[in-house]
C-alpha cells in the first residue's frame, strides 16, 4: 500500500522498511519484492550481489515469480557462486506454486538489463529473425500496441508491419528494432540512412542505446559519403540524419545555421520528422532563436500530415499552458497515445500526475508512469523519478544513494 500509495501517502522509503522485515522474517513474496528493490538505484544502492541473495531465498521456497527472475540474473551471468549456481538449477525443479497475491502483479525486475549488451552480432541476428516469425499478438504486447485492432494494420499482421506501427506511434523499442533491421538488412533491404533516422528517432524518445548506436554508425569511413550523396539526391531522411548529427555534436562537419538549413529544405519536401525538429528546435532555442509560436506552427504542420507525436507533443504544451485551454481534452490526448505505445505521452502523463497538471496530484501514479517510461530506456523519465525519490528520502545513512545514474 504504501509504495503504490492505495489508501496512504506514496512512501516506497517506509514500504522498503516492511518488506525488509518480511523478508528477514523469511516470507517469500517480501523476500521477492525485497530483493527486486536493489536492482534499480532509487531506494538504496544496486548491489547485484544483495537482489540476487533474496530473490533466490524467495525462488528456494518455489515462489514462481522470484524463479523466472533468477533465470533472467543466471542468463545475463549474474552468478555469485558455484554453490548459488547449483542451489537455483535445484529450486528449478521443484514444484511450481502459484502464491502470488494481486499486489505483487505492481512489481517487475526493472531495469534488469545488467550491464553493456553483451549479444554478439550473431546472436544478435538470430534474435531479430526471431521476430519476424513471431506471433503477432506476442509482438502487440511486446510493443504496447495490444490495444489496437488489427483492421488498423490493413490486414497485414506481419511482423513488420506491427512493428512499424509502433514505431509510428512512438515506441523507442519499436523503433531501435526497425533501425536493427535496417542497419543489418535483416527482413528488409539494409538501408543505413533510414537505420540511422530511425536511431535518431528513438533517441529523442529518450533511448541512449539509440545514441550509441547513431554514433557508431556515424563513424563508419563511408557513410558521410553516402548521407552526402543521398542530401544531393533530396533525400529528406540524409537531411534529417545529417542535421541531426550536427546537433547532438556528433559531427563537425557543417555549421548549425547549414544543419537549419537541411531541415528547412526536407520540409519544403513535408518530412515530418524534419518538421517536428524544426518545432524543437524552436522550442528549445537550438540552433535558432527560441520561438514558442513558430513551434506549435511546426508542431500544428505535422500534426496534418499524421504526426502522433506532434499531436502529443502539443497536447503538452497547451496542459501546460497558464492560458485558458481546454486540458481535459489534451489529458485524454495524453491517454490515448500513451495507450497506442508512446513513450513521450506515458512520461507526460507522468508529469501531470506529478505536479497536478490537468488532474489531481497523484504521486504515486506519477512514479509508476516514469517507472514504465524508464523500463522502455527513457532515460529523462528516470530521471524524473530519481528527483521524486530524493524529494523525500530520509537522512537514513541506508538510503543514501552513492551511484550516478
Amino acid at each position: 500500500m504504501l509504495n503504490n500509495g492505495t489508501g496512504v501517502e506514496w512512501n516506497p522509503f517506509l514500504a522498503y522498511k516492511n518488506f525488509k522485515v518480511s523478508a528477514e522474517s523469511g516470507m517469500e513474496q517480501g523476500q521477492y519484492v525485497f530483493g527486486l528493490l536493489f536492482t534499480d538505484n532509487l531506494i538504496v544502492n544496486k548491489n547485484l550481489k544483495e537482489a540476487y541473495k533474496w530473490i533466490k531465498k524467495s525462488a528456494d521456497k518455489g515462489f514462481e515469480e522470484a524463479q523466472k527472475v533468477l533465470e533472467e540474473f543466471e542468463k545475463s551471468g549474474y552468478v555469485f557462486s558455484e554453490d548459488s549456481l547449483k542451489n537455483s538449477q535445484q529450486s528449478q525443479n521443484k514444484t511450481k506454486i502459484s502464491t502470488k497475491p494481486l499486489m505483487m502483479e505492481q512489481f517487475d525486475l526493472d531495469f534488469y538489463d545488467f550491464g553493456d549488451d553483451s549479444l554478439s552480432a550473431e546472436d544478435e541476428a538470430e534474435y531479430l529473425n526471431e521476430l519476424l516469425s513471431t506471433k503477432h499478438e506476442k509482438l502487440k504486447n511486446m510493443f504496447k500496441v495490444n490495444t489496437i485492432s488489427d483492421d488498423k494494420f490493413n490486414s497485414n499482421t506481419s511482423a513488420l508491419a506491427i512493428i512499424s506501427f509502433a514505431a509510428l506511434a512512438g515506441s523507442p523499442e519499436a523503433l531501435l528494432i526497425n533501425a536493427r533491421f535496417l542497419e543489418y538488412g535483416i527482413g528488409v533491404k539494409q538501408n543505413l540512412i533510414l537505420a540511422s533516422a530511425n536511431y535518431l528517432k528513438a533517441y529523442r524518445f529518450g533511448s541512449y542505446k539509440a545514441a550509441e548506436a547513431l554514433l557508431k554508425i556515424s563513424r563508419a569511413k563511408s557513410f558521410y559519403n553516402q548521407l552526402e550523396k543521398e542530401v544531393k539526391n533530396n533525400n529528406p531522411n540524409a537531411m534529417y540524419v545529417w542535421a541531426g548529427l550536427i546537433a547532438l555534436g556528433m559531427d563537425y562537419s557543417l555549421t548549425e545555421q547549414q544543419a537549419f538549413d537541411l531541415l528547412v529544405k526536407a520540409e519544403k519536401l513535408k518530412h515530418v520528422n524534419s518538421i517536428i525538429e524544426l518545432g524543437l528546435a524552436y522550442y528549445s532555442g537550438s540552433l535558432v532563436k527560441r520561438d514558442s509560436l513558430k513551434a506549435i506552427e511546426y508542431f500544428n504542420q505535422a500534426v496534418e500530415l499524421g504526426s502522433s507525436e506532434a499531436k502529443v507533443r502539443l497536447a503538452f504544451i497547451n496542459i501546460k499552458s497558464e492560458k485558458n485551454i481546454i486540458k481535459t481534452k489534451n489529458l485524454n490526448i495524453l491517454k490515448q497515445h500513451s495507450n497506442k505505445g508512446s513513450v513521450l505521452a506515458q512520461a507526460a502523463l507522468a508529469y501531470c500526475y506529478e505536479k497536478g497538471i490537468a488532474v489531481k496530484k497523484n504521486k504515486a501514479k506519477a512514479s509508476r508512469l516514469y517507472r514504465l517510461a524508464a523500463q522502455r530506456g527513457n532515460e529523462a523519465a528516470y530521471a524524473s523519478l530519481r528527483k521524486m525519490y530524493d524529494a523525500i528520502r530520509p537522512g537514513d545513512e541506508e538510503f543514501q544513494i552513492f551511484q550516478s545514474y
